[in-house]
């Protein structure tokens, strides 16, 4: 305790906050790392390798194609990100832009964590802490589970979290500010930038509407040309937003049939995650109408009411619209959308513990705050159960069966065989625009590591003891055809590689547990060698590692050399891996001790704020 109270206050907030956005990475990571596939997906075919990678190869690729239309949305910030990850990493990697999308999570997280410090401002220091620690969990809970599993498992997926992320920043910035200062410019401008999100983007822009006219006719009870002019800029700006929504006439059996339909689904929406009964909408909701309520009774719209009553604005006309869109059928309960739906209830999270602040000393607080998270929590565990049930449990098998096809037709160009594959089976429903793509110069050498054609090794003339050999079902290789010597002495001396290799080399093998690691490496010209980077050949399993190739030092050489009296010992040929790539692999690789390091930490920084930091909240006021 004496520590905790020597350490700054801040210190304690910065650690918890971090905490928080490092669970939700390393979940999100978790989630990749267990069930991701670098299998391009869907859209990705259409949106990125036909539109964006095979003109770019053809020198034709301008900047209207990043503006032109996917669908109703105009998604120019994913299209950037996209080919920014491919082309830095110079290789096409769906999982590299999952583990990208992973750290827009955690921003958003730290963000909200944030806010939900600055909205319980009010109260007893030690209630405060609790009711923030609350809140956080409620944070990590809501976007670590998997019910959103598109946005994380499809690396296309980024504009959900990124209109979410400038949707929140537009109002947090703009909301409390006065019409025309900086920050308000700077608000509408962050908002602004959801048009190069997503069609609903504009949004943002047309919560803050309400905002502003409640701040200044009913609660400040005047109207000044700076407001009407402000007002009229904030229209005029939506109006252009819905100018730019493309109308898809395919779309249209989408769309909900009747006001009665929308409505059901807008109320299915508001009522997330306790959706099984739209009745829960009112308990759901319950805190940010209780705190709205509040406000306006008062005729005060301080800065943390016209922030949160924008953020329920901007949730709530998403959903509306998203409802209008989707709403046939309940199509509006697709996984994709529940980021939408995490954002509003952690809102409301947030609202309830500002609540419960002023309700701590009554029996009704307690009570509301435990049934609400009752509720909400029943309903993420039964979204998450959908997920894993209807979906996640069959993922890994499903997107193999799909790499199985797409290999196969790059290996063999066998064009009838990949037309008749059911369309379940491929990664995209047109088996012409996946031979387009496939078949093109210019995007078979950015193929992701799991689909390229691995480096067909030609060994040199002292080589010896080695033979290229067929997989079976028996051998369990990875591969299909791979090396194999029956045992020491043996050597294998590749030819030197092509001079344009990627930076990294991802190798299969299969070695006695005596070996030494460093019977397999890589040679350069000048003697600079790279061994392969484990402790220990497994023995009577295939193992994966990665060599960083060495650069600027002449021919590269692959080179096995097994001493007299060694195991049999098999080995496949290399296959180039991007550096961000090979990055990324290895933080995927130590997300589960991304999460549990992140939970200590959280644990630690309410330690240290609830033994050190009421005391030094109070003597700062």
């Amino acid at each position: 305790m004496r520590i905790a109270g020597k350490i700054p206050h801040r210190f304690w907030l910065g650690l918890a906050i971090l905490a928080v956005a490092g669970v939700v990475l390393g979940a999100r990571l978790w989630l990749v790392r267990s069930y991701g596939s670098d299998v391009p997906y869907m859209d990705q075919w259409d949106a990125q390798a036909r539109l964006l990678y095979i003109p770019h190869a053809e020198g034709r690729l301008t900047a209207v194609a990043f503006w032109e239309p996917h669908n109703e949305h105009r998604i120019v910030l994913t299209k950037l990100l996209g080919c920014g990850l491919t082309y830095g990493n110079r290789q096409w990697d769906p999982l590299l832009e999952m583990s990208v999308n992973s750290v827009f999570y955690a921003v958003l997280a730290g963000l909200l964590s944030v806010l939900a410090l600055r909205q319980l401002s009010q109260g007893e220091p030690r209630a405060r802490i609790l009711v923030w620690t609350w809140s956080l969990a409620v944070i990590a809970l809501a976007f670590s589970l998997p019910f959103a599993w598109e946005n994380t498992l499809q690396g296309f997926q980024s504009q959900f979290v990124l209109a979410v992320l400038s949707g929140v920043g537009g109002i947090w910035l703009a909301a409390p500010a006065a019409p025309w200062s900086a920050r308000w410019l700077a608000g509408v401008g962050v908002g602004l930038s959801g048009l190069a999100v997503m069609s609903s983007g504009f949004l943002a822009l047309a919560a803050l509407v309400p905002v502003l006219a409640l701040r200044q006719w009913w609660c400040a009870r005047r109207w000044s040309w700076r407001d009407a002019s402000a007002l009229g800029l904030l229209l005029l700006l939506c109006v252009v937003g819905m100018a730019f929504v493309r109308h898809v006439s395919g779309h249209d059996v989408l769309r909900a049939s009747s006001v009665g339909e929308w409505l059901r689904a807008w109320l299915n929406c508001l009522s997330w995650p306790a959706n099984r009964w739209l009745g829960w909408v009112l308990l759901v909701q319950s805190p940010t109408l209780f705190v709205l309520y509040r406000a306006l009774r008062r005729r005060e719209l301080a800065a943390v009411d016209a922030v949160m009553f924008g953020l329920v604005a901007w949730s709530w006309l998403q959903l509306a619209a998203l409802a209008y869109g989707r709403g046939h059928e309940m199509l509006v309960a697709s996984s994709r959308y529940m980021d939408l739906f995490a954002l509003l209830l952690v809102v409301n999270a947030i609202a309830l513990a500002r609540l419960w602040l002023g309700f701590s000393r009554h029996g009704m607080g307690v009570v509301w705050i435990v049934f609400w998270s009752g509720v909400v929590g029943w309903g993420l565990q039964q979204q998450t159960n959908v997920a894993y049930a209807n979906v996640l449990d069959g993922f890994t098998r499903q997107r193999s069966v799909e790499r199985q096809h797409i290999r196969a037709f790059i290996r063999l160009g066998d064009w009838p065989r990949l037309q008749q594959t059911p369309q379940e089976q491929l990664p995209h429903p047109s088996a012409d625009v996946l031979k387009h793509c496939l078949s093109h110069p210019g995007v078979r050498p950015l193929l992701p590591a799991g689909l390229r054609t691995a480096i067909a090794l030609v060994p040199a003339p002292e080589s010896c003891g080695f033979l290229s050999t067929f997989a079976d079902a028996a051998t369990g290789s990875p591969d299909e055809a791979f090396w194999r010597s029956t045992g020491g002495p043996a050597r294998f001396v590749s030819e030197p590689l092509p001079p344009h290799t990627l930076p990294v080399l991802r190798i299969a093998f299969l070695g006695g547990k005596t070996l030494s690691p460093s019977v397999l490496r890589l040679e350069a010209a000048d003697g600079t060698y790279v061994p392969l980077g484990i402790e220990r050949f497994a023995g009577d399993r295939w193992q994966t590692a990665h060599l960083s190739v060495p650069q600027n030092h002449g021919p590269i050489r692959l080179v096995v050399n097994l001493p007299a009296g060694a195991p049999a010992f098999a080995f496949a040929d290399p296959v180039e891996l991007g550096r961000w790539s090979w990055y990324a692999h290895h933080v995927r690789k130590h997300a589960p001790l991304i999460v549990w390091t992140s939970i200590g930490l959280l644990c630690l920084g309410v330690a240290g704020l609830l033994c050190g930091g009421p005391a030094h909240a109070s003597s700062k006021r």
